[in-house]
């Protein structure tokens, strides 16, 4: 009996197929479902079906109807097709009418499935690509798995000979921002060259089968490095592709920062975390994207340089945990370099530049000519647009004790500084000087009595000077008790929350 054609299929919206509903729901448990729903309704119009997210397509549903025609006779699976066969046989209730007497498309495909660590490494690419089509459904067939398994071993066998030529090493393909500033020596002697050929064959996949597979790689204990260069790499071509959209670009730096930040700090190099800030200035990823990319660069900050700093972004980053003091410190002279670069842009406002300057804890400064010198060098430039509480909050920033004597003279003599600022190196030498004039003398309590019984005969101008250092003695004490009722609060807020360790401020905002 010649087969009718009295159902009709909607593959995906994309293709429309006319078939014989007995062939198809014979093998197709889904399909007979289906239309015994409409049988038991009594329905006399055409019956029309509608399949969404059919895995593999139009092409994949031609290659069942084929199975389904010649009565699975027809040898139609090979490693080209045998996932996406396997995934629309399952999309379609095949497993369900298969049994030992009759064909099975499943049993088939599971033959052909169980070879994938025979297959060639163009054909477990090929299969993997296809898959990333329908991610779900290869994942639930238990496709998926199998495909990044062998994926990995490939990858990660010293012994592999698929590599393909040098040409598609990254070292030859200009990709420079990561690879070539390491923070240990790991980093630039682990991933050799026999592992670098896969670069360029991964990163046509799309983010989420990326994910998978940089996941696959960690659980076969891969070099953190190793994969650190190829994620690097990976959002640089899939960024600079010219047929990619806004979204599928920030999709993909989703993916690689979310998979760095699950890598060992020391696989993940300064200079290409930077490189992805760069690339962030132009885009708006995620939050989540967007914090863990500012933990990662924190944690590598003491390796910045002042060219890494001088990116546009909007991001902020954040000096968190317990960061040791000679990183630190490092930290500190990096910050006043910045701040003398940035201080001479006239449309910097005082507060961000205040901000800055005084983010850091004073252990991040055993010196403070550098901040002096940026702040004097802010003031000269935005003089005239400060208010005298601005000026204040600015120059708060500077510890005059933490001058050297050079700095310390052209602070006493510099005019943009208030002058209760200005008094502030001397408040501290002093009573030094007082004490070690008096060791000199070799007097006792006695002679200093006499000497303090004596009538004063001062002149004016070191009234004057005695005047001044007053006011900074008055300003002094007026800052001591603003700094201890912020360390009172601070105190109240650690015991308040269990006396746990405290995360050091923004960087800047």
């Amino acid at each position: 009996m010649e087969p009718s054609c009295d159902l009709e299929i909607d593959v995906n919206g994309k293709e429309v197929f006319l078939v014989d509903k007995k062939i198809l729901s014979s093998f197709s448990g889904k399909l007979g479902k289906l239309l015994s729903k409409a049988a038991a309704a009594a329905v006399t119009r055409p019956l029309r079906v509608i399949f969404h997210d059919l895995p593999g397509g139009a092409e994949a549903f031609e290659l069942l109807a084929r199975f389904c025609y010649s009565h699975g006779e027809v040898a139609l699976v090979t490693p080209a097709n045998a996932c996406t066969l396997h995934c629309v046989a399952h999309f379609m209730g095949m497993a369900e009418l298969s049994s030992p007497s009759s064909p099975s498309l499943i049993s088939q495909t599971e033959k052909t499935l169980q070879g994938i660590p025979f297959w060639s490494w163009p054909e477990i690419l090929g299969a993997l690509k296809q898959c990333q089509e329908f991610l779900p459904a290869a994942t639930s067939a238990g496709v998926l798995g199998k495909l990044l398994d062998s994926l990995a071993g490939r990858i990660a066998s010293p012994l592999s000979a698929a590599s393909p030529s040098d040409d598609s090493s990254p070292e030859s393909s200009g990709f420079r921002f990561s690879c070539d500033t390491g923070c240990s020596a790991s980093t630039k002697n682990s991933g050799s060259h026999h592992r670098l050929w896969w670069f360029e064959d991964l990163s046509c996949l799309n983010p989420s089968a990326m994910e998978k597979a940089a996941a696959a790689m960690v659980s076969r204990k891969m070099d953190h490095a190793a994969i650190s260069r190829f994620l690097f790499y990976y959002l640089r071509v899939r960024v600079s592709a010219a047929d990619a959209t806004p979204p599928e670009k920030r999709k993909a730096m989703d993916a690689v920062v979310g998979l760095l930040f699950s890598l060992d700090r020391c696989s993940v190099t300064c200079k290409g975390l930077f490189g992805i800030l760069h690339i962030c200035s132009c885009l708006n990823p995620s939050k989540l994207c967007r914090i863990r990319l500012e933990k990662m660069i924190a944690s590598h900050l003491d390796q910045a340089t002042l060219d890494n700093l001088l990116v546009p972004s909007p991001l902020v980053f954040f000096l968190a945990g317990c960061v040791s003091p000679p990183r630190l410190r490092r930290v500190g002279d990096l910050m006043d370099l910045y701040l003398a670069e940035v201080a001479p842009d006239s449309s910097l406002k005082a507060e961000k530049f205040a901000s800055i300057a005084t983010v850091l804890p004073d252990a991040a400064r055993v010196n403070s000519d550098g901040v002096y010198r940026a702040v004097d060098i802010f003031l000269e430039v935005h003089a005239a647009a400060l208010s005298e509480e601005q000026r204040a909050r600015i120059c708060g920033a500077v510890d005059c004790g933490k001058l050297s004597p050079a700095s310390s003279r052209h602070l006493a003599g510099n005019s943009r500084f208030p002058a209760r600022a200005a008094v502030r190196p001397s408040q501290r030498r002093y009573p030094a000087e007082d004490l070690a004039g008096r060791r000199r003398s070799g007097g006792g309590e006695r002679e200093q009595v006499v000497l303090y019984a004596r009538k004063l005969e001062v002149s004016e101008e070191e009234t004057e000077k005695l005047r001044v250092h007053l006011r900074g003695m008055q300003w002094r004490v007026a800052e001591l008790e603003k700094l201890c009722r912020r360390l009172q609060g601070q105190m109240r807020k650690m015991t308040a929350t269990g006396g746990r360790s405290r995360t050091l401020p923004r960087l800047c905002s």
